[in-house]
């Protein structure tokens, strides 16, 4: 065991002695995963950004759907008269897109099934039904009748007769829409009643 301690005694004694004289240049090894947490990095951020990009279309959605304004029959239907002023030069096609107004106005309106029958079947239908007032039922009897003559008898109205059915149409949805809601809050106001003196 000598020995071994006189050569690190010796070697110890030689490494003091020495003097660096040059300078040391160290070598930059590259990592071989550096790649790894940046790649990591870079897919996190892409999968949020897409979570987040298909949540905010959900949130937009949701939003627009609860934007969506009610139109009620009556708004509708009015709208639908004075698209049809624009086919006044064709009196066929005014005297249909007139008429098919009404009866989608009556469908949704009043939950008459309109567009789906006849004029004869709908004027038997509602001889008996109590929904419209009598007055209403004999304009919509003068009206469709009148209407089917121009459609299927090639009946050709002037410019006056087009414009005394369209007045006919427009006047039908305004006293049956204006009713119609006269009703709805007449009923309201009684309910309220009722509740308040029970």
């Amino acid at each position: 065991m000598d020995e071994t301690n006189q050569l690190n005694k010796i070697s110890m004694d030689q490494a003091s002695g020495l003097k660096f004289t040059e300078e040391v240049n160290f070598i930059d090894i590259p990592d071989p995963y550096g790649w790894v947490w940046p790649t990591v990095i870079s897919l996190m951020a892409l999968l949020i950004m897409t979570v987040g990009y298909f949540w905010w279309l959900k949130v937009l959605k949701a939003r627009t759907k609860n934007d969506q304004v009610y139109i009620s029959a009556y708004e509708k239907a009015m709208l639908r008269l004075q698209k049809a002023m624009s086919l006044e030069s064709a009196p066929r096609a005014f005297v249909s897109e007139v008429s098919n107004t009404i009866r989608s106005y009556l469908e949704e309106q009043f939950s008459i099934s309109a567009p789906e029958q006849t004029t004869e079947e709908f004027l038997k239908f509602i001889k008996n039904d109590k929904t419209l007032h009598p007055k209403h039922k004999v304009v919509l009897d003068e009206f469709l009748k009148t209407a089917d003559l121009v459609k299927f008898a090639k009946l050709e109205p002037g410019k006056t007769e087009l414009l005394k059915l369209f007045d006919t149409a427009k006047n039908f949805v305004d006293q049956t829409g204006i009713s119609e809601e006269k009703t709805t809050l007449d009923s309201e106001k009684t309910e309220v009643t009722e509740g308040g003196t029970r």
